[in-house]
């Protein structure tokens, strides 16, 4: 059976991702920091799907927290085939009025706590000349967004992070590429109020964003592929460009 490990998977997508992987027949590491019940809920409901699941902690900030992480990992299935990093966090605010603190918060969470996953992970399936690394971007990344500044400059780097491993990565046959959802009913996004939320439905083209089940299910085809890497997917409906 292969393995995967989400992180974030306490969160709502993280979880819809896991418990998808498990029913597919993955064992999944649930990664969490904080929310240990949380965690609990999405092991439970992927044995309900069928699959395996072990809860592990970590601080995704510490590099010796991640070494500890994919060591826990590897000591209990001995392997890693899939690694989806679906961990972050948002503190929002004007360019001219963030808290440097609240800037480098959410650059580590998804920036600087990717690459600690990167390249843990990397190593690991880079000996085992096979495995593929799903990153989860966001449009901030793309475009911009006013008053998430930090997010918009964490995720835009962790879409150049997965396409510069994935340049170094693929003689080894590891690959790595970028999910981008839309915006979706639960997790960070449902911080967005319904003004915002109108706004960017304009945009698109079905007016609506892929469901997080979408998401998961789209994660699992790719984790499938064997010859694609370095790409970055929007999962959305808006007009390229």
């Amino acid at each position: 059976m292969p393995v995967a490990l989400v992180s974030g998977a306490s969160g709502a997508l993280g979880r819809a991702i896991a418990v998808r992987l498990g029913g597919a027949g993955y064992r999944v590491g649930v990664h969490y920091h904080h929310n240990a019940p949380a965690a609990d809920r999405t092991c439970r409901a992927i044995r309900r799907a069928g699959g395996r699941a072990l809860a592990v902690e970590a601080d995704l900030r510490d590099h010796a927290a991640v070494e500890r992480l994919v060591a826990q990992i590897l000591r209990q299935w001995g392997r890693l085939d899939l690694l989806v990093h679906s961990a972050g966090g948002l503190r929002d605010g004007l360019v001219l009025r963030m808290a440097p603190a609240d800037w480098h918060a959410v650059i580590a969470a998804h920036l600087t706590g990717g690459f600690h996953l990167l390249q843990l992970a990397g190593r690991v399936m880079r000996r085992q000349r096979r495995g593929h690394i799903v990153t989860i971007g966001a449009l901030a990344g793309g475009a911009g967004r006013a008053g998430q500044a930090n997010y918009a400059a964490a995720k835009a780097g962790l879409a150049a992070l997965t396409r510069s491993a994935a340049r170094e990565w693929g003689p080894h046959r590891v690959q790595v590429n970028c999910v981008v959802p839309g915006v979706l009913a639960a997790g960070m996004s449902a911080r967005i109020n319904a003004a915002q939320r109108a706004r960017l439905r304009r945009n698109q083209w079905l007016a609506r964003s892929a469901p997080a089940g979408d998401v998961a299910d789209w994660i699992l085809t790719l984790s499938r592929t064997r010859g694609v890497s370095g790409q970055v997917f929007h999962l959305d409906s808006r007009p390229a460009g």
